[in-house]
């Protein structure tokens, strides 16, 4: 690499904020090739990428390790949600079963006492 100076500039304006499209003319004012430019500007855009995700990892990181019992607790209700509602329909389904095999007959329902109280006078 014959621009290793120009590089490091370029990196280092990249990092402070400065679009890749004025790196890259910077590139070409100073002598790289239009093709080298390109390239560069390329790799720099791409480095500085792959750092912002390593840091947002590495945050990502740190404040999930104190909060993981909190995220364990809510994947568990929501296991436990869905394991309800299985068991629920389950339980349906073998009553309704019952019934139309004549293991429970609808005479259980002439004992039980359905008066409700009145509101009328």
């Amino acid at each position: 690499m014959a621009h290793e100076k120009l590089v490091k500039e370029g990196q280092e304006a990249i990092n402070k904020g400065v679009r890749p499209a004025e790196v890259q003319d910077y590139f070409l004012k100073k002598g790289m090739d239009k093709k080298e430019a390109k390239e560069e500007t390329t790799k720099l855009q791409a480095s500085k990428i792959v750092e912002e995700a390593k840091k947002a990892e590495a945050a990502k990181k740190t404040s999930v390790a104190p909060k993981s019992s909190e995220n364990k607790t809510a994947t568990t209700e929501k296991k436990s949600s869905f394991g309800f509602w299985f068991i629920i329909l389950l339980i349906i389904g073998i009553i309704v079963y019952l019934f139309y095999a004549g293991y429970i007959s609808l005479d259980i329902f002439k004992n039980m006492n359905f008066k409700l109280p009145s509101f009328s006078k």
